[in-house]
């Protein structure tokens, strides 16, 4: 990843965001869910319990366990894990209670950011500072693909104990084809109405998050963050 410098993030900043505790107590607040859906979408769900069930019944296996404590315990080694992520997203439902399993593995002080405002506006992508949700954090970890820029969440960056960053994971693993297979969902079906289109590809995303697949590419996205992290701090 190529920056024109480096993400910087303050020990004030860091600690202005919330840990475990306080972000799945948040999830099911007013502050949060009388916050509009993505785009203003149908009316935010509380999915707190959703995310204490993949936090605490996906633990790391040992391999990963013992990579990600040998990495911590070097000098330069990740210490603070930043997350920044909305609850709407399936991705963030997916890896952020995964990124906090990782971060907990590794002895690592967490902190959970959202991304969106109250008013459910992102961030503008190009702006150091927006009152619109933590846009001078997000503006730091934007997504480019395809020629073009995404606010693309969640993302996990690794810091140092005195705040250097190392490396950030964004969206999700590689090997997750997602936007393959939703340009195949979203293709419409000979004679296929809008209201039968709709409930068809929706029922359809809705399984792939519901199967095994889900959590193999949850599995995968703590492998590439390790591989990563290993990569930056010893290669």
């Amino acid at each position: 990843m190529t920056f024109a410098s480096l993400p910087t993030v303050s020990p004030q900043r860091f600690a202005q965001g919330r840990t475990l505790a306080q972000w799945l107590a948040f999830l099911s607040s007013p502050e949060n869910l009388d916050r509009p859906n993505n785009a203003g979408a149908a009316p935010r769900r509380d999915f707190t319990a959703a995310m204490r069930s993949r936090h605490e019944g996906h633990p790391l296996n040992e391999h990963q366990q013992a990579a990600l404590k040998e990495l911590a315990a070097m000098s330069n080694g990740p210490a603070k894990l930043l997350i920044i992520g909305e609850d709407w997203s399936s991705d963030c439902r997916r890896d952020m209670p995964t990124l906090v399993r990782v971060g907990e593995a590794a002895g690592m002080e967490v902190r959970i950011f959202i991304r969106d405002s109250a008013q459910g506006k992102e961030p503008s992508p190009y702006a150091a500072t927006d009152a619109a949700g933590n846009g001078d954090l997000m503006h730091q970890f934007l997504n480019r693909k395809n020629g073009n820029v995404f606010q693309s969440i969640p993302v996990g960056a690794f810091f140092t104990k005195d705040m250097e960053y190392i490396y950030h994971f964004t969206e999700f693993a590689m090997i997750y084809q997602k936007d393959p297979f939703l340009a195949k969902l979203r293709q419409r079906h000979s004679g296929e109405g809008d209201a039968e289109y709709q409930k068809r590809t929706g029922e359809a995303f809705m399984d792939l998050q519901a199967s095994p697949f889900f959590h193999i590419w949850a599995c995968a996205a703590v492998d590439e963050i390790i591989t990563n992290l290993w990569e930056r701090l010893v290669l």
